[in-house]
């Protein structure tokens, strides 16, 4: 089968992207106690953009420190965090690559221990606790009804507990431009506690709204993975794909002959596929998406490994064919 639609150019907001291939947000836990990322960083996602013209989405990065509840995450509020991250902006460019920061707030998923140590009040839509080991959030607002118990003008029926996510986009939108901006949904996730029983009109509802703000991409998870493992479905997110008309990226575990058949299948829309764990143990994904060659192994202990080494994250190879051809 060709894959030269994989590796066609497309435009996704203000970028002038080679190829049809992106990096997931992938959580590595391995910033600093300051909530920094490391310098290690900087070489690791500029290995991964190492094909020109790539898009790169960076692992989930706290907007603020009572948004937090984990440990050695990156955060963006102070003026450190900021510059260390343009160490790795800055290494990614050089490369001929973008790279877009994903935004996080934690919520009720918070770890208690760490939200006690930082002096953080954990928030979620509603005061659910996700169960044993977790604390009961306080009050804020979310999309799905499996946590969300508002009455609300943000609780109580799809329009309004799409209120908040709509909200947050136009709040973005206003600061860096619609443009720079996308957003990511896991619709049939159950990770943490998630999963309505029927996701797909309220879902589709989030969808529409974001349509109408002009987007540069909305990033949809099908549920073929849980946090890192894959899981057997036959739900797709297929039917929610008309509901949104800009550029779409689609994750969750996509291989070579099911990236290639998805861009075929799709040929009237402008579809990236995001690779994540393939791509934490490739770092020249793309070149070997493009000259066929087989996937570094993942290293799933590593995955989350908070020191500041290369081990598991920066010692991955490149393929001998990467190398020769650089080499001339």
């Amino acid at each position: 089968m060709s894959a030269d639609r994989l590796f066609q150019p497309l435009k996704v907001g203000n970028m002038e992207l080679k190829h049809r291939v992106a990096m997931a947000p992938c959580t590595r836990f391995r910033a600093s106690d300051g909530y920094e990322v490391i310098p290690l960083a900087a070489k690791y996602y500029a290995e991964r953009a190492c094909v020109s013209g790539t898009l790169i989405i960076t692992e989930a990065t706290l907007i603020s420190k009572q948004a937090g509840g984990f440990a050695n995450v990156p955060g963006i509020w102070s003026q450190a965090q900021v510059d260390a991250w343009k160490l790795v902006t800055r290494a990614v460019h050089e490369k001929g690559s973008y790279i877009y920061l994903q935004l996080w707030s934690l919520g009720r998923t918070a770890d208690p221990k760490v939200a006690e140590k930082e002096g953080i009040t954990i928030k979620s839509s509603s005061p659910v606790s996700l169960g044993e080991g977790f604390a009961t959030p306080k009050e804020m607002t979310f999309l799905q009804d499996t946590c969300n118990k508002r009455t609300d003008s943000y609780g109580g029926s799809i329009e309004n507990r799409s209120r908040f996510a709509v909200e947050v986009t136009q709040a973005v939108i206003e600061a860096i431009g619609a443009e720079k901006t996308g957003i990511r949904l896991s619709p049939f996730s159950s990770y943490f506690g998630m999963r309505m029983k029927d996701p797909l009109p309220q879902f589709i509802d989030i969808m529409k709204k974001m349509d109408a703000l002009n987007l540069a991409f909305l990033h949809l998870v099908e549920p073929r993975v849980l946090g890192s493992d894959d899981v057997e479905t036959t739900e797709s997110v297929e039917p929610l794909l008309p509901h949104f008309t800009g550029p779409l990226i689609l994750a969750g575990g996509f291989k070579l002959q099911n990236a290639n058949e998805y861009v075929e299948k799709h040929k009237d829309r402008d579809i990236v596929i995001a690779f994540g764990r393939y791509f934490i143990s490739t770092p020249d994904l793309v070149f070997r998406l493009q000259k066929g060659i087989e996937f570094n192994p993942y290293d799933r202990d590593t995955f989350y490994f908070p020191n500041e080494g290369e081990n598991g994250y920066t010692d991955y190879p490149f393929s001998d064919e990467w190398k020769a051809e650089q080499a001339n």
